[in-house]
């Protein structure tokens, strides 16, 4: 009796374990996929943020002209701002009457700042993802944009966008402009946009409008509500403003070749009534004399291939008007410190050979200066003289003036090709003060003042001069008394991959030669170097920072001119790739 009354007493406590064990079963299988879950969740979280993971952005502002003012995001109180200053989301900048400054952001994107203007950086950023997030909020005045359509496609997620109290323009590639005031203005001469415009102030209302190439809007209180009715706002764009010398000026930096073939349409439109001629006009006691800066006389203009070039100087600050071979300059305007304007054998305003140029100021009492006049030799592009036999340069320490160093883009070593997947490069250094002349690839940058220690030039794929691949750029530096030293710099292009399945590969580099022919130290000290690298290793006539320039051949041969046409004004614009900085 007791064994089995033990036997059942050990069964029923078996059932009684088995039982509870199987109770909890359940829960324990819940567990397991609740944890396998947060597992789960965990890693797709992880994996979220690091994709949007954010990166903050610097803008760098370049002053072209005058003056500039910032202010932090926590401060109230404007500063005096300088170029290569560095700005983030949140920081406000202005320019000054008669001023003008630019905003690079990831080399490749600029916003144009005209005079009176403000703006404030809302966002700047890029994310993990490979979007780049950039918006800015225009308080007063207008600006002009290039935005680089390779790098904002890169993600779907990109965006650009100005902000206005009335509007929002959102672009991913294009140029344009946006004017605030009373009516606000967004002009597109290249690209397309999406243009929000807000239906009231608290900006819960909106109609989107698609703004195309050649194509402007303008919106006011009056305006949105013909929007909200339905009506058509889309105009044609302006001619005077895509002609106007604020666009001309900012789009020649990017695309010189283009604005070249827009100031000679102005010029062949033109009136060519004849103007008073100077012998009519009485000569003033006290008026000063207008100087020419550019050409210098008996100087050897190099040719370049369009045969187009800039004369240009200074005026008296009592100058009303400034006349050129009889001929008066309409793009000027009183009390401009400059002159200059547009030559063109096409025209008949530039002779193959010797040329003579004489300017002349008016006063507000039409009053006479006396001329001043420059005899210069201009070189035809169907003469070319190359040097055939010049001393490779390589630096030396027994040279007189010292090589040239680069600032921008920053480099740790000339032996190495600096990389980069961006469309435009500002490339800017420093030289030794007695520097007069600074050539780049045969070309002159024409706009380097001798003694300001500083240069600057732009390389483009748009327009040519920064290739996939190597890029050699050979930079000659020379001193009054003629000694020369070269620096080499090397960019290795590689575009950005395209969104399409097996994008093509870059191009494979160029050889190099290592000892590239300088110019001749013995020549006429206006002449252009020749680079003799490879052809594949050499890119098109570099960027000078100012104006657009001319690419420099060697000069030809002079042979007899006729005297010159009356001159068409124009600016700075000889079409190939000087670019304003």
């Amino acid at each position: 009796m007791r064994s089995s009354r033990r036997r059942s007493r050990y069964s029923s406590a078996r059932r009684s374990s088995g039982s509870s064990v199987g109770q909890l079963i359940p829960y324990i299988i819940i567990g397991l996929l609740l944890a396998l879950l947060g597992w789960l969740g965990f890693r797709l979280v992880s994996g979220l943020m690091s994709n949007v993971s954010t990166e903050a952005v610097e803008a760098e502002l370049q002053i072209l002209k005058r003056s500039a003012e910032f202010a932090f995001a926590d401060q109230t109180e404007f500063a005096p701002a300088y170029s290569d200053q560095k700005f983030i989301a949140g920081d406000t900048i202005r320019t000054q009457p008669n001023s003008k400054a630019s905003l690079e952001v990831l080399g490749a994107n600029v916003i144009i700042l005209d005079e009176n203007t403000e703006v404030q950086i809302e966002t700047l950023q890029r994310r993990g993802d490979g979007s780049k997030e950039i918006a800015v909020n225009l308080k007063s005045g207008r600006l002009w944009a290039r935005v680089s359509q390779d790098l904002m496609s890169e993600s779907e997620d990109s965006y650009f966008r100005v902000n206005t109290d009335q509007l929002q323009v959102d672009v991913t590639g294009t140029i344009f402009e946006v004017a605030e005031g009373l009516v606000d203005t967004v002009r597109m001469p290249e690209g397309t946009s999406d243009i929000t415009v807000w239906l009231d102030e608290t900006k819960e209302n909106s109609k989107t409008v698609a703004l195309g190439t050649g194509q402007q809007l303008e919106v006011s209180p009056d305006k949105i509500e013909l929007l909200s009715s339905g009506a058509d706002l889309i105009e044609a764009l302006d001619n005077d403003w895509e002609r106007s010398e604020w666009h001309l000026e900012n789009l020649e930096r990017f695309n010189p070749t283009k604005v070249a073939e827009i100031r000679r349409e102005i010029e062949i439109d033109a009136p060519t009534q004849a103007p008073e001629s100077a012998n009519d006009l009485e000569l003033s006691a006290s008026l000063p004399s207008p100087t020419i800066t550019y050409p210098t006389g008996d100087q050897l203009v190099a040719a370049n291939p369009d045969n187009v070039i800039t004369i240009k100087g200074t005026a008296p600050k009592e100058a009303a008007q400034m006349v050129v071979n009889e001929y008066p300059l309409t793009k000027y305007r009183s009390g401009d410190s400059t002159w200059k304007y547009f030559a063109s054998m096409q025209h008949g305003t530039l002779k193959a050979g010797k040329n003579v140029f004489t300017v002349y100021a008016v006063d507000a009492d039409g009053k006479k200066s006396k001329p001043t006049s420059v005899t210069f030799n201009y070189g035809s592009a169907e003469s070319v003289i190359t040097p055939t036999s010049t001393p490779a340069i390589t630096g030396g320490t027994d040279l007189k003036i010292t090589p040239a160093t680069i600032t921008s883009p920053t480099i740790t070593t000339l032996e190495e090709p600096y990389r980069t997947s961006q469309d435009l490069i500002r490339i800017a250094g420093k030289v030794s003060p007695d520097t007069t002349r600074i050539v780049v690839n045969d070309f002159t940058l024409e706009k380097f003042e001798a003694g300001s220690g500083e240069f600057q030039f732009f390389a483009s794929s748009e327009i040519g001069n920064l290739k996939p691949g190597i890029n050699t750029y050979l930079i000659y530096v020379y001193n009054a008394q003629g000694a020369q030293n070269l620096t080499r710099f090397q960019i290795f292009f590689e575009p950005p991959a395209p969104t399409p399945a097996n994008p093509p590969q870059p191009a494979a580099p160029a050889t190099d030669t290592s000892s590239a022919a300088a110019p001749d130290s013995t020549s006429n000290a206006n002449d252009t170097p020749t680079d003799t690298t490879p052809p594949t290793d050499t890119p098109p006539t570099p960027a000078d920072t100012e104006t657009a320039g001319e690419t420099a051949l060697a000069p030809a041969t002079d042979t007899p001119a006729t005297d010159p046409a009356p001159p068409s004004e124009g600016a700075d614009t000889a079409p190939t790739s000087d670019t304003e900085g």
